[in-house]
């Protein structure tokens, strides 16, 4: 591209991204693909336990379904997007797999080693396609919106491991959304970013709902909402504790707020972050 074209380039502006829209955004890191030694061990363990399985006595149309059935489930399993789902169903895939092949008798027994080696190499493989498609991502998908590029807009953003989405000028509705995932255990992080200002709502044993808010994310003070119903006084009695539900309530008031003026709300207790 000559110098000038690139300087005209770089001049036009983002496209503003829609509101109230879920966006998926490449995942962070993106997973790298196993390495050569663990590719040649796995490609190899397969033939290996093939052969064992026949040295031991097993059919081999036994085998070979076996084998099969073997490395398409680690295939399946170990693509999935979510790396620590991948290791937990490639085990368990694994141990339900191995497990009928040794009730039938001593000989089938054998064919433990195919179906193990059928789902090492299916999950190795699996990985393969897993690191590809968080490559192809990071080409294709457009990178997370930031707040300074998106003055006056709120910016709304949900962390699962190392899956991301974001959403520009969440809705209520949104929202809730947002704090249902919390809920159910399917966001480990909610970000809002409105200019400098910065919200999380998070959820931990302690606490089950609580937001964090400041208004220079970078530099500023963090403040918290209050698991109480005010502000406790000293030399006071403490004040009561409140429940999940209405925790829940209060940061989704906090962040509809949040999302509207970038503001803490009046209308709760905030008070500075307690060590944890």
């Amino acid at each position: 591209m000559p110098h000038d074209r690139q300087e005209e380039w770089h001049r036009e502006p983002r496209a503003q991204p829609p509101a109230d829209v879920l966006r998926r955004l490449a995942p962070s890191p993106p997973l790298a693909p196993p390495s050569v030694d663990r590719l040649v061990l796995a490609v190899a363990a397969l033939p290996v336990g093939v052969a064992a399985s026949l040295f031991g006595g097993v059919t081999p149309g036994l085998v070979i379904f076996w084998a099969v059935v073997a490395v398409f489930a680690g295939v399946v399993t170990g693509s999935r997007p979510h790396r620590p789902d991948a290791v937990r169903l490639s085990i368990t895939v694994g141990v339900l797999l191995v497990v009928p092949t040794v009730s039938p008798g001593l000989p089938e027994a054998w064919n433990v080693l195919t179906t193990s080696a059928g789902v090492f190499c299916g999950a190795t493989l699996g990985s393969v396609l897993r690191a590809r498609a968080d490559a192809r991502a990071v080409r294709e998908l457009p990178p997370p919106t930031r707040p300074e590029d998106v003055p006056g807009r709120t910016v709304l953003r949900l962390e699962t491991d190392r899956l991301r989405w974001e959403v520009v000028d969440p809705s209520r509705r949104m929202l809730e959304k947002a704090v249902r995932r919390l809920r159910d255990q399917q966001a480990h992080q909610v970000e809002l970013r409105r200019g400098p200002a910065g919200m999380f709502l998070l959820r931990e044993r302690a606490t089950p709902y609580f937001a964090l808010q400041a208004d220079d994310a970078a530099e500023g003070q963090w403040h918290e909402t209050l698991d109480t119903e005010t502000e406790p006084v000293e030399g006071q009695p403490h004040p009561r504790l409140l429940g999940a539900r209405e925790l829940r309530r209060r940061s989704l008031a906090a962040a509809v707020h949040f999302a509207e003026t970038g503001e803490r709300t009046p209308e709760l207790p905030w008070g500075p972050v307690r060590p944890r």
